[in-house]
């Protein structure tokens, strides 16, 4: 007990002062990262690949899994405190932390978060929308943060709790409610498989409002979307439903919006293909040729959007 509370003690000291804290954060982030890749690792791999042995790893994970209990808290707290730009670094030492803690503690915390984060959405205790911003942003870093750890039901609680920040009023919120919705693309597919047709309705809903900030990364979820989600009926709707912007993504001025776009065309005709045996390739051109001539209603709304965007830069500029 009194070395846990030395050790507690320590780190949290050490992770609040400013001029240790990056010290601190990337000893604990590679020690985390070089016992689970050993832990993981299988007869294929050379000795050379990992630092230390597997039986080695596995007790390392168990002793630092026994501090999840204080360590997860301390970062959380960080988290919360540290600049913006700062913030990233405990994010990224939260989410490998949390693949390692026992479910039953990370399940607590987890909750913690979004009971939090269901307030932050009524706007409860909130003194002005800034702060209210804010406090979304910073919850839903967190969950992110959370999100390859999670259990399925857990990740469906998510979900749900999730999915009408695309449609909030910020950039900031929009930006990282699409960058779950790709997350839980690639860890959780069966999941999100069956809400194809939500996630469609939902997207659809929340375009008119898109703003600028947060377009770039609705097409990254739309990428993954595409890439890891299986071939069936819905996977066809939701590909007429966003195609027109995919379009109008491949004519951006900025390269690496083209190139992604240009990838989800690739991905969506390689996956129409292989899914119908050629059959359906005619109803995804005709989605195509309808995007380049402009005349979706999502093409028309999507384009509005940007025109929305473009005038905001320009007044922001001078």
């Amino acid at each position: 007990m009194h070395t846990h509370t030395h050790t507690n003690t320590c780190i949290h000291a050490h992770i609040q002062e400013p001029e240790l804290r990056n010290v601190v954060c990337y000893a604990l982030l590679n020690a985390i990262r070089t016992m689970r890749k050993a832990a993981d690792a299988d007869e294929s791999m050379e000795d050379d690949e990992c630092l230390i042995s597997k039986d080695v790893a596995e007790k390392g994970s168990a002793t630092l899994a026994g501090f999840a209990k204080n360590f997860l808290p301390i970062l959380f707290n960080a988290a919360s405190t540290v600049p913006v730009n700062e913030r990233p670094l405990l994010l990224d030492i939260i989410s490998e932390y949390s693949q390692i803690a026992e479910p039953a503690r990370l399940t607590a915390l987890f909750q913690n978060v979004m009971k939090k984060l269901l307030t932050a959405a009524t706007g409860d205790d909130m003194a002005d929308e800034i702060e209210a911003e804010t406090t979304k942003i910073l919850l839903l870093d967190l969950a992110l943060s959370l999100m390859p750890a999670l259990d399925t039901a857990n990740a469906e609680f998510l979900y749900k709790s999730a999915i009408p920040f695309v449609a909030d009023a910020s950039g900031g919120v929009q930006k990282r409610a699409y960058k779950l919705l790709q997350l839980m693309s690639q860890e959780h597919t069966a999941m999100m498989q069956t809400r194809l047709s939500h996630v469609q309705e939902a997207m659809v809903e929340a375009l008119p409002g898109l703003q600028p900030g947060a377009s770039k990364w609705r097409l990254r979820c739309i990428s993954k979307l595409v890439e890891h989600l299986p071939y069936d009926a819905a996977y066809m709707q939701l590909i007429g439903a966003i195609m027109g912007e995919v379009i109008l993504g491949t004519k951006s001025a900025a390269r690496k919006t083209r190139e992604v776009s240009f990838a989800v065309l690739v991905t969506v005709a390689q996956k129409v293909d292989a899914g119908s045996n050629g059959a359906q390739l005619g109803d995804l051109f005709t989605m195509l040729l309808a995007g380049l001539a402009g005349t979706t209603s999502t093409m028309v709304r999507e384009c509005t959007c940007v025109r929305k965007g473009e005038r905001e830069r320009d007044r922001q500029r001078k």
